[in-house]
């Protein structure tokens, strides 16, 4: 997942306004008495980027992340850092929903960001992701993630093949499909590489998403032991969205 795309999540910067997102949920660990420097836990971690405005912010973060494309500009990035920012970041490969910190560790707060819940498409993997973050978080440790809204999938992901990037050397054309009786969305998306007899495919991927009703992921983190502070709408993107809320942002406290 996101191997062949991921310049794409990071040309795109993955939110349009990422320092915005960053203060927002920043002032809700303070609101919830968790400030830095402390362990944060950045799950489903990508390119990096939430990671790196933490650690300015002087969180220790440790990431976990799937994709080893994300991962590689993840950490190309970092080393262009200065040094005490990069003693601040960890990355691990990892799935969310069976990772394990190392020995020793655990952490004051996590983040979940840009509907990484909507990936894990099967019921029993979002079961499985709130157990390792239980298991992760200390007593009072504070997880914030967002997920997207019913109206996101019947808009956003449910549509013909559309370029939805194109630069002097690459062009991506993304096609979705959303099953409304299921809540399953499916896209396609085909890279293509300019050259001087026109533009020539380099790759597909294919990637699902699942809505998940957001009464049933609050009974879910409330059964496994979470209190929810808060869930809030949320518009990480206000110059696409405008007449659209497409995310949910919830902090939920372990218990």
């Amino acid at each position: 997942m996101y191997n062949t795309t991921a310049f794409l999540y990071e040309a795109t910067a993955a939110f349009e306004q990422p320092e915005t997102t960053c203060e927002e949920i920043q002032a809700v660990f303070q609101q919830a008495g968790i400030q830095p420097p402390g362990q944060l836990g950045d799950l489903g971690s990508g390119t990096g980027l939430m990671s790196i405005l933490f650690a300015q912010k002087g969180w220790q973060v440790y990431g976990v992340e799937l994709s080893p494309a994300m991962m590689a500009i993840a950490n190309h990035k970092k080393q262009a850092l200065p040094v005490e920012i990069q003693a601040r970041l960890h990355w691990e490969p990892g799935n969310i929903q069976s990772f394990a910190l190392p020995e020793g560790m655990r952490l004051d707060a996590a983040i979940c960001l840009c509907n990484t819940i909507n990936h894990l498409t099967e019921w029993h993997q979002v079961e499985a992701f709130i157990q390792s973050v239980h298991q992760a978080l200390r007593p009072g440790g504070l997880l914030v993630l967002d997920s997207d809204r019913l109206e996101t999938f019947q808009g956003y992901f449910n549509h013909p093949p559309t370029v939805v990037w194109e630069d002097e050397t690459r062009r991506v054309t993304r096609a979705c499909a959303f099953e409304e009786s299921t809540g399953r969305a499916r896209h396609r998306a085909m890279v293509e590489q300019a050259t001087p007899a026109g533009w020539q495919q380099l790759s597909e991927e294919d990637m699902a998403l699942q809505y998940h009703p957001e009464v049933r992921l609050k009974e879910a983190f409330a059964a496994a032991g979470f209190q929810l502070e808060n869930a809030a709408p949320f518009n990480p993107f206000p110059s696409l969205y405008r007449d659209l809320i497409p995310k949910v942002l919830w902090s939920f406290r372990r218990l």
